[in-house]
This record gives structure tokens, C-alpha cells and sequence, in this order.
């Protein structure tokens, strides 16, 4: 996969005005990993494992850099994230060797293509905030410098010396009349762990997920909580639901039965939605609707409509029988959800991928 990197930043980025709103009301928030980050010490891809929850962070630092991508001088924003517990974080193995970077992160707009091949994401759009030289939420005093030209203050990120990080200063990015080398090391003080605020620590709430409803009083489970997947309690992984009559965690095996009822066909024709429904294919959807047909089945008969999916992704089929011919297909309903229950009928979240 190849990566785009974007322009300059602004405090303005979408994703940059997010987390400048994060660090500056000092509110905590939850980081996420995937396989391409290198310096997680656990094989994602390997164990199948689309992204995992490093837990609740907090922003301790917030600067501009100026980096060389791509053959351009551009701006780039950094955020150094805390762990909530005042300490390395659970995942860092100290004899791993490391990078300090890995304490801080970038907030690079980066263009990924979609998994259809179709066109690559935007960039985020740009709105008029403050820039970072105008916020001033609390930090450590003894870290920070003004600026002799902007009169803002900046920490010291590098064992090389202070400099202006404020990205709209006359000043930014110079050390001792001159650009700072493209590698510079940290500054240790820099790099201390800062307490997260017992007040806030008071609010923090859990954020792992609930366990999911397993037996409603009124039987149903064919509403939208019932679609969702569910955290293991057990072994903390996260998965889908991906069988009818339980749910089931992909790692350990561990499962929650499913406890609802057999629903007549009689009972969901007499839920009315109040929204008139009408055959109407979109002429931009690419989905081809075939001429209509007729079928007859022993005791069986009515008519087929086939609507082509593009790409020879697939059909869907509208089938319409006599309301006084229903009996045998409500009976094939009824059937269709003991199956199901009794495990034997496979769930497919997405059924179409399967003809490809």
C-alpha cells in the first residue's frame, strides 16, 4: 500500500483542531493500534487481529515541526500522549530498545486508497481556529520558554537547545540562527511522565464494553443490538457476532447463548412501518433490474422479481406469492429460525462476498 503524505498543517485540520481540543480541556481520550505500527511488540496480522485498544491516554505536550517529506518543507503537528496510570505504558518492553518516538505522535493527513480500488479518502478540510501559539492550557512551567518574537511559549522537545515551535512565528524551527538537524534527541526532561489530574481521574468512566443483552423479556432479538459484536470478558478480545444462536468470542471460544423466540410470519405482517415502500432502483447504483418472471411449485406459485448487482456481485430476488398461498413460506420461515437456533443454519454477515 502507498502512502500519501499531505501538506502543511494548520490548526485548523480536522483531526489536529480534534486532539488541539483534547490536550487543551485536558480530556483523556482512547488510542488504538494496528499492524502498521512497528514499534507494538504483538503480531496483529498474525493473530488475525484487525486493531487493538491501548487504553485511555491523555495529551501531555502539543508542538509544530517542520520535516522534510517527500523532498518538501512542510509543518507538521505533534502530540505526546501519556498513559492515565503515571507510567510507561503496559505495552512498552523496556528491553525492546525503542525509540523514544514512540512516546509521541504525529497527526500526518495520510491518503489512503479504498479496499475497492475506488478513489483515495479527502483530505480533512480546514476551518478557522486558533492557532496553537493562542492556547495556553496549564503545563510545566519549568519546561516552557517564551519566544523574544511572538512572545509565545514553546517547550524544549530537544536535548539541542529551546527553539519557537509556534508554526506562525517569524522564529519557528530556527536554533542559534539555523534550522535544527533533521535527527535530534529528546530532551530528557522532556520526556518525564506527567500525573494525570486526580479530579479528572474521578469521571474517567470504563470503557470497556458492556455484555450484551442476551434474554429480552419480550423474546425479540432481531433488533439492531442483537447485529453488534461483543467484548470478552474472559481474554478482552473483541469480536463479532458471527453465528445466529450465540455469541462467540473469536479467540478463546468463550460464548453467550442467545434466548429469544420463534416469531410467526403473522405476527411481523401486522408491524406497519408508516413508510410507503416502492421498488425504486437508483440509475446511479449500477443495479440492473431483469425482465419480471413467473414460477409455479407444486402449491407454490407467483412471480420473481431479480434485481443485478454490479460487477456480477450478485442478485437479489423479490419474491410475491397470493396472500391465501403464504401457508407453505411462513412455514419455511418458522423453519428457517429453528435452524438457525439450533446452530445449523451458518450466519453470513455478508452473503454477496461469498458468490464472488
Amino acid at each position: 500500500m502507498k502512502l500519501q503524505g499531505a501538506g502543511n498543517q494548520t490548526a485548523g485540520d480536522k483531526s489536529v483542531r480534534a486532539l488541539l481540543n483534547n490536550y487543551e480541556r485536558g480530556l483523556p481520550l482512547v488510542l488504538l493500534v494496528d499492524h502498521k505500527y512497528t514499534h507494538f511488540p504483538y503480531d496483529l496480522r498474525g493473530s488475525n487481529i484487525s486493531y487493538a485498544v491501548l487504553g485511555l491516554y491523555f495529551i501531555a505536550h502539543a508542538w509544530a515541526e517542520r520535516e522534510i517529506v517527500g523532498g518538501k518543507n512542510v509543518i507538521r503537528y505533534k502530540f505526546a500522549f501519556h498513559w492515565i496510570d503515571n507510567a510507561d505504558p503496559w505495552w512498552w518492553e523496556k528491553d525492546n530498545s525503542m525509540d523514544v518516538a514512540m512516546a509521541t505522535g504525529s497527526s500526518d493527513e495520510l491518503v489512503y486508497p479504498s479496499e475497492d480500488g475506488g478513489l483515495p479518502r479527502r483530505t480533512p478540510e480546514k476551518d478557522r481556529v486558533e492557532p496553537l501559539s493562542k492556547r495556553r492550557p496549564s503545563r510545566d512551567t519549568s519546561l516552557y520558554s517564551s519566544c523574544r518574537q511572538c512572545g509565545i511559549d514553546s517547550p524544549q522537545v530537544f536535548a539541542i537547545g529551546w527553539t519557537c515551535l509556534n508554526a506562525t512565528c517569524v522564529a519557528f524551527w530556527t536554533h542559534a540562527g539555523t534550522s535544527p538537524p533533521e535527527e535530534c534527541v529528546y530532551n530528557t526532561q522532556f520526556l518525564q511522565l506527567l500525573p494525570f489530574p486526580n479530579n479528572l481521574r474521578e469521571e474517567l468512566k470504563d470503557i470497556r464494553p458492556s455484555e450484551p443483552m442476551t434474554a429480552p423479556r419480550d423474546g425479540i432479538t432481531t433488533i439492531k443490538s442483537f447485529t453488534r459484536g461483543f467484548h470478552c470478558q474472559n481474554c478482552g478480545r473483541l469480536s463479532c457476532r458471527f453465528k445466529w444462536q450465540q455469541w462467540e468470542c473469536s479467540n478463546c471460544g468463550q460464548t453467550l447463548q442467545v434466548q429469544g423466540k420463534m416469531r410467526p410470519a403473522n405476527e411481523l405482517r401486522n408491524i406497519h412501518s408508516g413508510i410507503a415502500l416502492k421498488e425504486y432502483v437508483n440509475p446511479f447504483s449500477g443495479i440492473r433490474r431483469l425482465p419480471r418472471r413467473t414460477f409455479s411449485d407444486k402449491n407454490i406459485s407467483g412471480e420473481i422479481d431479480t434485481f443485478e448487482l454490479p460487477d456480477g456481485s450478485g442478485n437479489i430476488y423479490h419474491v410475491k406469492t397470493p396472500a391465501m398461498r403464504l401457508a407453505p413460506l411462513d412455514e419455511i420461515f418458522l423453519e428457517y429460525q429453528k435452524q438457525a437456533d439450533r446452530g445449523e443454519l451458518l450466519f453470513r454477515r455478508w452473503p454477496l462476498r461469498s458468490v464472488r
